[in-house]
């Protein structure tokens, strides 16, 4: 379940588009981690902790330069549980929740809050936030 906001700058015109919240994937995931599709890194941890869960999400990294994106991660767990168990003891085995500013390059940090509006690759500060769709 999440939301995808639209984020429009005026003086350049791009338009970023940032979702967040969790999703489930098809039974087929496993078997494209496994074929390689989520990279070498994810296929080695899921070989390792065979039947773990493996939860996807998209989460909201924010740069001190003040541009935000939002990213796909995939986290893989190695218990039994429900992968949207949020209980805070549970510790991930692997995810690829890392990324870089396409702004400035500098390494970007997970946030919780929603942006209002960001600074555009092209400096400018983008209009306030319009809710593009909703998923589950």
């Amino acid at each position: 379940m999440g939301e995808t906001l639209s984020y429009h700058c005026p003086r350049c015109g791009k338009t970023h588009l940032i979702s967040y919240g969790w999703f489930f994937r098809s039974p087929a995931t496993a078997e494209q981690v496994m074929n390689g599709e989520y990279g070498p890194r994810a296929k080695r941890n899921l070989e390792r902790h065979p039947g773990t869960n493996v939860m996807f999400e998209y989460l909201i990294f924010r740069c001190s330069c003040g541009h935000a994106r939002s990213k796909e991660v995939m986290t893989v767990f190695d218990d039994e549980r429900a992968p949207w168990d949020r209980d805070p003891r549970r510790k991930p085995v692997w995810d690829n929740a890392r990324c870089s500013c396409p702004r400035c390059g500098k390494r970007m940090h997970i946030t919780e809050n929603i942006p209002r509006s960001i600074i555009c690759t092209c400096g400018a500060r983008t209009e306030q936030a319009l809710c593009e769709c909703l998923f589950d």
